[in-house]
């Protein structure tokens, strides 16, 4: 009787194998429940309400306090330093860890979360004071030139407290949120790259960077070694190494350590992470997570991958060892996040698109001609895919949509206006750029920088004025996603010449006021700051050029050359060949200037006459990029 039961609870726990695995798979299919990416992102939503049954809700961020960094002890090696340091991740509950800050070459740096194994010594092992020399990843990726943060798991190194006392309903929850506060940590450090932070685990650091990475999407490349088998091929089926106080005890209290009852398998895990690079070190012969399982999960996973159209993020190895990590598994490993975080040690170009929210709903706005016409009736093909309208919903479509698409900053076209005045009629909405984007959930996927839009009727005229917009500003660059290259954030005036007459042509008054919006960003922590203008795409910028000792760079906004209007498109070459003057031109000035990329520019129905451009494009107005090197 045994023996039967034995063989029937095998095959269902296949059955609950194949039930996850042809979920996900059907995603990729047309006739699946899942056939875009956008649908994708709902049945992720749905993955982490299902992770949350089991883990406990995910803290409101509202439980966050000031990280509070202290550093305890100071240790300097030849290519790093190590620091022993704790931060408040909440109320009265510091955490321990270890953090490598690279000693050669420059910030800022790309930084890994490097997570430890089940060992009393917790951090000290990824930091290569204690434990498997095998398992000292975080300070082999400091000597690779990666700022490193290892923190303790609870009740492991020197981190003792009791998780469910704070109201979580599982240790594996607070090591989330804990986790997920070390991120914000990572982000605050000047020798960071906020976009490019990874996270990295043996064992219980395996799986815990992927509990992580699928609640927190700053996370943007994983690497798990030995951290998962499916549930009904851990031990059998035996789910009881999950459900204790370490863990998740509602595995036990609420699902029976029952695999087909537990509503979400580390299919779905891998899955919600799509297409953020994943690599995964599996032997074959680990005792601990069975590798049947894991490529069960991985076949799930590959499929999801394939319909973000980003096959080659998913990678998984499986050596011929046991629960261990390899060399030549962690010489995998760093290539691949070298690949996807470091990239080459030259200057690695940005792309920005700037940004203009002048799309508001008031009449009158640019959905209507000059006679209060609605033109959208007639040129239906002309709406733009992500909204009409400059509303929160379109500037987090718009997030998700560039960062997608390899846009990695938008440059905000901001304008001033004076309490209680309009400059134009209901110019005030012109706002909503900047603050759509900082208050997005999608933030963190981008950068943002500000250009001031300083043309007539939006000039700063009085210096009290200025002080208003600096104050602005400074609050604004504080954002974890404001643009920094070479570890200073970056600001545009739009226009040079228009600056220079709005300070009656006086360099001195030019040079005060820089002056003084440079100092007010050092005043507030954030550095120097690189200050740049606006220039004519054609427009010399020598040494003689006053905007050269003003401004650490120049820029376009947009170049054209003079078209005549008709029917037909104008080849899109002799756009860009118009471009490559610019850049030619401007290779020879005398300060760096940042390159523009026009996509075209055609009116608005309704203003349809004089000169055109050569490119029309299915939107009104015109798309531009620039390119700003970063490291």
């Amino acid at each position: 009787m045994w023996y039967g039961t034995k063989i029937f609870l095998m095959a269902l726990a296949l059955v609950f194998v194949d039930f996850h695995v042809s979920m996900c798979t059907s995603l990729a299919k047309e006739d699946g429940v899942v056939t875009s990416s956008e649908a994708w992102r709902i049945r992720r939503r749905q993955i982490l309400r299902d992770m949350e049954e089991v883990m406990g809700r995910m803290p409101n961020p509202s439980r966050k306090v000031s990280l509070d960094m202290e550093i305890l002890e100071e240790v300097e090696y030849p290519s790093y330093l190590l620091r022993n340091i704790r931060f408040s991740v909440e109320k009265e509950d510091r955490l321990p860890a270890f953090l490598l800050i690279p000693r050669q070459g420059f910030g800022p740096w790309p930084a890994m979360l490097c997570l430890h194994q089940t060992l009393q010594e917790g951090k000290a092992e990824p930091a290569g004071l204690a434990g498997h020399e095998n398992l000292h990843y975080g300070k082999e990726l400091a000597k690779r030139g990666y700022v490193v943060l290892a923190p303790d798991y609870p009740n492991f190194g020197e981190y003792f407290m009791d998780p469910y006392v704070q109201g979580y309903a599982s240790a594996t929850m607070k090591g989330i949120w804990n986790h997920s506060r070390a991120i914000d940590l990572l982000e605050s450090l000047e020798e960071v790259d906020p976009l490019r932070i990874g996270c990295i685990g043996h064992s219980l650091g395996g799986h815990n960077s992927l509990f992580l990475a699928a609640f927190d999407e700053r996370v943007r490349a994983v690497v798990t070694s030995c951290g998962f088998t499916s549930f009904p091929k851990y031990y059998q089926g035996d789910l009881t190494g999950w459900s204790h106080k370490g863990y998740m005890p509602r595995v036990a209290s609420d699902f029976d350590k029952d695999p087909s009852k537990i509503p979400f398998d580390f299919s779905d895990i891998l899955c919600s992470l799509a297409p953020r690079p994943l690599f995964i070190h599996a032997p074959v012969h680990d005792s601990n997570f069975d590798v049947s399982g894991v490529k069960d999960c991985v076949k799930a996973a590959q499929a999801v991958y394939d319909l973000h159209g980003k096959p080659v993020h998913l990678v998984a190895i499986y050596p011929d060892g046991g629960h261990d990590f390899s060399p030549e598994g962690r010489s995998e490993a760093y290539a691949f996040l070298d690949r996807h975080l470091r990239g080459s040690d030259t200057l690695k170009p940005l792309v920005g698109v700037s940004y203009f929210a002048g799309w508001w709903e008031e009449l009158p706005n640019k959905w209507h001609d000059g006679s209060g016409k609605d033109w959208r009736p007639s040129f239906s093909e002309r709406i733009p895919l992500l909204g009409q309208h400059n509303t929160q919903e379109t500037m987090d479509r718009e997030i998700v949509a560039a960062a997608e698409h390899g846009v990695d900053f938008f440059i905000i076209l901001w304008y001033y206006q004076p309490e209680g005045v309009e400059k134009e009629p209901h110019a005030r909405h012109l706002e909503r750029g900047v603050l759509n984007f900082i208050r997005s959930s999608q933030a963190h996927r981008m950068r943002f920088m500000i250009e001031f839009c300083n043309h007539p009727p939006f000039e700063v005229e009085t210096e009290v004025d200025w002080e208003i917009c600096i104050a602005k500003w400074i609050e604004w660059m504080k954002h974890p996603s404001y643009l920094k290259v070479r570890g200073k954030p970056v600001f545009k005036v739009h226009g040079f010449h228009h600056f220079m007459k709005q300070v009656n042509m006086s360099p001195e008054m030019a040079s005060s006021r820089l002056g003084r919006l440079r100092e007010a960003v050092r005043d507030a922590g954030l550095g120097e700051l690189m200050l740049g203008c606006g220039v004519g795409g054609h427009e010399p910028v020598g040494h003689g050029h006053p905007a050269v000792e003003l401004f650490d760079f120049t820029g376009t906004y947009m170049d054209l050359p003079a078209k005549e209007q008709r029917e037909a498109d104008y080849p899109y070459m002799e756009l860009i060949d118009f471009a490559r003057t610019s850049w030619k031109q401007h290779g020879e000035d005398a300060i760096p200037w940042m390159p523009y990329l026009p996509a075209g520019w055609s009116p608005g129905p309704g203003r349809i006459h004089g000169p055109i451009s050569p490119c029309r494009t299915n939107r009104i107005g015109a798309s531009r990029s620039n390119r700003c090197g970063s490291r």
